[in-house]
């Protein structure tokens, strides 16, 4: 290519850093340009400094904290659930901690071969999403586009999670375990992998309610989760007090405080949601200083 005196000519050029370099490390990019070659030529130009680029930046990426959770969760460590249980709801939620957006995400779950994969049904997605089930079990959820922006810009925004339901296949033995996990790619970054949820075919499961108040014979429990509008606080106990109900978001922040009091018995207090945005939120009741909390999780 050859330039008559006084014309310009400007060049593109793309560089790809191996996806394990860590977040904000500093990378260095040095480009010289000589009117002829060889390249050791170029100190005879008039001005060679100006045929110089040293540009310096830091590695940016989205990053993904993230958890499974299924419902029912079941009892003690290995998630008890009896043949009632037959229809088994799994969450997937993911966020983004990193310092850029997350461009595409991709969500691979292996499901257990103790499913029935063909009753696989979605319930929600937080972002428009499309599911591939292959014949071995694997389902793929891929969020094009969804340009998930970083907790630090928009904490609430850079949430992000799907729901779906799938039972249970009949005729299996007490003792089957349910098993689930999912690993969840942002963009080129190595995939995250979430914990594992287990269910355990049992005879007969108790019922799994949180302790509240001032005895273990006192539970509250929230329905229905997850909610739209409106969500209910069934609260049991055996005495008259009062107690702080607070809402708060993933990030810990205060959304709602409010004393509610709590007569003997079972009651339920009706609250409103619609000021919430669809995600995840953490419900407590505190009596005098005794704090039990429940998920709450917001649909539309």
């Amino acid at each position: 290519m050859s330039l008559t005196p006084g014309a310009t000519q400007f060049f593109d050029i793309s560089y790809n850093v191996p996806t394990f370099i860590p977040i904000g490390t500093n990378v260095v990019f040095k480009d010289s340009v000589a009117y002829t070659s060889p390249m050791n030529n170029w100190l005879t130009d008039y001005t060679p400094w100006n045929n110089v680029n040293y540009f310096s930046t830091d590695v940016v990426a989205s990053y993904d904290p993230n958890f499974m959770e299924v419902s029912p969760k079941g009892t003690g460590v290995t998630g008890n659930i009896t043949y009632a249980d037959s229809n088994l709801q799994y969450m997937v939620h993911f966020q983004n901690t990193g310092t850029y957006m997350a461009q595409n995400i991709v969500v691979i779950d292996t499901l257990d071969p103790n499913l029935d994969w063909t009753t696989l049904t979605p319930i929600y997605e937080s972002a428009h999403c499309k599911i591939d089930l292959s014949s071995t079990g694997v389902a793929k959820f891929t969020f094009s586009n969804i340009n998930l922006p970083t907790a630090a810009s928009s904490a609430m925004a850079s949430n992000g999670m799907f729901t779906y339901s799938i039972k249970t296949r009949p005729g299996l033995p007490l003792g089957t375990q349910f098993k689930a996990h999912a690993s969840i790619y942002f963009d080129y970054n190595d995939p995250i992998v979430t914990d594992t949820t287990v269910n355990t075919l049992v005879a007969s499961s108790t019922t799994n309610t949180n302790t509240f108040g001032t005895s273990q014979q006192n539970s509250f429990v929230i329905y229905p989760n997850p909610a739209n509008r409106t969500f209910n606080a069934v609260i049991n106990s055996i005495d008259a007090t009062e107690a702080n109900m607070i809402i708060t978001d993933v990030t810990g922040k205060i959304l709602m405080n409010k004393t509610v009091a709590i007569q003997k018995g079972q009651q339920t207090i009706t609250n409103d949601a619609s000021q919430l945005t669809p995600g995840i939120y953490f419900v407590s009741f505190n009596e005098h200083g005794k704090m039990q909390t429940q998920k709450l999780v917001i649909m539309r």
